[in-house]
């Protein structure tokens, strides 16, 4: 959280915004780690901002800030990578997803595709979008311990789970219910 809000101080300065440290840090609390997301979070508040405030945000904008995670993908990876039951992750999105028609299969599986595609990134080496330095290390260190088979097989699963549900092979429930047995094997073998 103290990586976010730096990130958010460092961004509103080079904007030439202010805004109380305690919003700043409140704001922040509420924010997804991610450097481009917070660049563009206040570049859409100070549109929002009329033009007499100078570059101060107000409570409405900064309003505009708040992001709320459907879930932490990541910790859910972490969970099933160190054994630790991530079941209480599980629980909370199943909750959340228990009325909607995929059974939130595919914004799942759109999260867990931007996961692999940074842990391929990081394989790589190449640039990732910017995220607090323990994260980043964390993220690592997960790539590292799946490697490139793993991340690779988390594509596949993900893209196995919309295509059995798209061509009518499985209902959304149980392409979720075969994507997490399959990510609960491979995180099983690393």
């Amino acid at each position: 959280e103290r990586g976010v809000r730096n990130c958010v101080q460092a961004e509103a300065k080079r904007q030439n915004l202010s805004f109380p440290p305690q919003e700043r840090d409140a704001r922040a609390a509420h924010m997804q780690p991610d450097a481009g997301t917070i660049r563009l979070g206040l570049q859409k508040a100070a549109r929002a901002c009329p033009p007499e405030s100078g570059g101060r945000l107000t409570p409405e904008a900064l309003a505009m800030l708040n992001y709320q995670a459907d879930m932490d993908i990541f910790a859910f990876l972490q969970g099933l990578q160190s054994g630790r039951n991530p079941g209480a992750i599980w629980t909370q999105y199943m909750k959340d997803h228990a009325s909607s028609a995929d059974s939130g299969l595919f914004s799942f599986s759109a999260m867990l595709l931007r996961e692999a595609r940074i842990m391929w990134q990081i394989l790589a080496g190449e640039p990732t979008s910017k995220m607090p330095q323990q994260v980043l290390s964390a993220k690592t260190v997960l790539a590292r311990k799946l490697g490139y088979a793993g991340v690779g097989k988390i594509w596949d699963l993900a893209l196995q789970a919309d295509k059995g549900v798209k061509s009518g092979e499985r209902s959304p429930q149980q392409a979720f219910e075969r994507l997490i047995a399959e990510l609960f094997r491979l995180f099983g073998a690393v």
